[in-house]
């Protein structure tokens, strides 16, 4: 009798896997970069709750629950100034008051969202890209992670990063314990901060993938292993 042994190699426990890319580099984002025209063509930088009081609980997924400051759409990267990685391709200034980007000591945050769709079942999702200078990412209006260099605490207008990001260099951040149904539409939002309120620029750009579980493999032994009847 021949009997062909096989080996099942269980997955680590909790360990995820890439699954497929649902936002490519270089997407069209909606974005808000709030500053009202205080008259005359002046235009300066606010904190959008001013605007609507229910801002920072609203923003992040949009839709019918959100009444504040209208959003934009464009591609990335998006932000304003010169960033080292690649060209600006949406000034989320837009050259208001005829400024390519809000005046120094005036620069804090801007907020950015779109929607993905995974085509099957996701445990995660990861992000890589320019983050300069950091970022709070939000998936379906929750929190789900920061780059390193954002401080705890409210995630408000004002709030800095503790130090500058890689205008060169992908940032890439791993959201795990997630549970996103394939075919069901996912909201994603990053609220970019300044280091500095004199910062001179700011860039944002992410590819987004979904992270699944990793598979049991099956390893069969060759030569088939024989015992004498």
């Amino acid at each position: 009798i021949a009997l062909v042994a096989a080996i099942l190699l269980p997955p680590n426990a909790g360990a995820q896997v890439v699954g497929e890319e649902v936002l490519p580099s270089g997407s069209d984002w909606e974005y808000l970069l709030y500053a009202p025209d205080n008259g005359g063509g002046v235009f300066t930088p606010a904190d959008p709750m001013t605007a609507d009081v229910d801002f920072y609980t609203t923003w992040q997924l949009g839709g019918a629950g959100y009444d504040g400051p209208a959003f934009q759409s464009g591609a990335a990267p998006l932000g304003y100034g010169a960033i080292d990685g690649g060209a600006i391709i949406t000034n989320v200034w837009g050259g208001r008051g005829g400024l390519n980007e809000p005046l120094s000591g005036e620069r804090f945050s801007a907020y950015f969202r779109t929607t993905v769709s995974p085509t099957a079942n996701a445990t995660g999702l990861r992000f890589t890209g320019i983050t300069d200078d950091g970022a709070i990412i939000y998936v379906n209006g929750v929190e789900v992670g920061r780059t390193s260099n954002m401080p705890a605490g409210a995630d408000t207008w004002n709030l800095l990063a503790t130090g500058t990001g890689s205008e060169t260099v992908a940032v890439t951040l791993d959201v795990t314990d997630l549970s996103l149904p394939g075919g069901t539409a996912v909201t994603v939002a990053v609220a970019m901060h300044q280091q500095s309120p004199s910062s001179s620029d700011m860039g944002m750009n992410f590819q987004i993938l979904t992270l699944i579980p990793e598979t049991i493999t099956a390893i069969a032994l060759d030569p088939e292993l024989t015992y004498p009847t």
